[in-house]
């Protein structure tokens, strides 16, 4: 009975890791530049300034509430993947012991817990900022602005495939050609 509640445990946290490390914050970290996740930052600050249309007050308020919230939302993020997938992803599950089993997944559930808190602090003061009206719209805005930025890099990604292909493709060509004018040399020697 032990056993299968910990695996679950254990298939449960594989699954929610996967989740958060696939999500758009948490890849744009990942993966880029300052320089570059400076430039998405600020992408998504205007976006969101323009689609909420937004008084002088209310995008000073909220640019500085987003700014902190983003901040400690990537500090968060960070640990996620020190502290659990990089564990998880090194294949080292079945030699650690119970005891530092248990040690990442209460790691796991505390990074939950304060990702969830603040979340709930940032809507609070986003409240407290914007009419309720505009508070409803941003939650849909960043939902789309996240599809949006996913699409983007799987389109990229896909791009980036096509361009090795081509490349591949072009230097077995080059190379056929390079063997095609050895055995000319050598048949006509």
């Amino acid at each position: 009975m032990k056993k299968t509640v910990f695996m679950s445990l254990i298939a449960i946290f594989m699954l929610s890791t996967t989740a958060i490390a696939q999500s758009p914050d948490f890849k744009m970290k990942k993966g880029f530049s300052k320089e570059k996740q400076e430039k998405i930052f600020k992408k998504k600050l205007e976006f969101f300034k323009k689609n909420l249309i937004l008084t002088k007050d209310e995008s000073k308020k909220f640019e500085e509430a987003y700014k902190q919230y983003s901040k400690k939302r990537v500090e968060i993020k960070k640990a996620y993947k020190t502290d659990i997938i990089d564990k998880v992803k090194a294949g080292n599950l079945s030699e650690l012991n119970e005891k530092e089993k248990q040690k990442i997944i209460q790691r796991k559930l505390e990074l939950d817990k304060r990702l969830y808190e603040l979340n709930a602090d940032f809507n609070k003061q986003l409240i407290n900022i914007l009419p309720s009206e505009k508070v409803i719209k941003y939650f849909e805005l960043d939902r789309r602005f996240n599809r949006q930025l996913m699409k983007r890099f799987k389109k990229q990604k896909q791009m980036n495939r096509k361009r090795k292909i081509m490349q591949n493709k072009n230097k077995g060509v080059k190379n056929k050609q390079k063997h095609d004018q050895r055995r000319a040399i050598q048949s006509n020697n």
